[in-house]
């Protein structure tokens, strides 16, 4: 198998033992054996377990941003932008709940040098909002744009949890809920 194709491979197992066990429990011995090769083959991939995990948090994370940023941008007006980028969370938990666990679920908080690295991939994301949020805020400060994206990104993470204890709740009802109350936040801020 290329190198290629093997650090992918290593990718998807180490992904499923992650959403599975979370980071604590899944160890680069659990890889190894799941994917049917030896420790130093991860290693040589993936590096450690901190490498591998940033490396599929990485990967879900970028996939995440890139539908939610093409759903928004395939229109113009900016309430429809919201709710399609909206939409395309709620998509995405509803049809990659373990992807989306892996990104949002995990309740106990990863500390030193890979929770900062966690933190500034978080930051990476309510930076594509913050981005989708420029073209249309065009008057206002940049804080004040970073701190509505760090608002939406906080809401819907929080919502998104509350839909998972909530399954009866539909995808429309969630996403009706969302963009009702973060429209009504917005449009102050966004000239006529």
């Amino acid at each position: 198998m290329s190198g290629e194709l093997r650090a992918q491979q290593l990718l998807d197992v180490a992904e499923e033992l992650f959403a599975d066990r979370g980071y604590d429990a899944a160890s680069i011995e659990d890889i190894a054996r799941a994917a049917g090769v030896t420790r130093p083959v991860v290693y040589e991939r993936l590096g450690n377990k901190e490498g591998a995990y940033l490396a599929v948090v990485t990967r879900v994370r970028a996939q995440l941003e890139e539908l939610m940023t093409a759903a928004a941008l395939s229109v113009e007006h900016p309430r429809e932008q919201l709710r399609l980028g909206i939409g395309a969370y709620f998509d995405y938990l509803e049809q990659q709940p373990r992807r989306w666990t892996i990104l949002y679920g995990s309740s106990t908080p990863i500390l030193g040098d890979l929770g900062e690295r966690l933190s500034d991939a978080r930051f990476h994301t309510v930076e594509r909002i913050v981005d989708l949020l420029r073209l249309h805020l065009t008057n206002e400060s940049e804080t004040t744009i970073h701190a509505i994206g760090h608002l939406l990104s906080g809401a819907l993470e929080q919502i998104g949890r509350w839909w998972i204890r909530n399954p009866e709740l539909s995808r429309d009802q969630i996403l009706d809920y969302s963009v009702d109350i973060l429209w009504g936040g917005l449009s102050p801020y966004v000239p006529e």
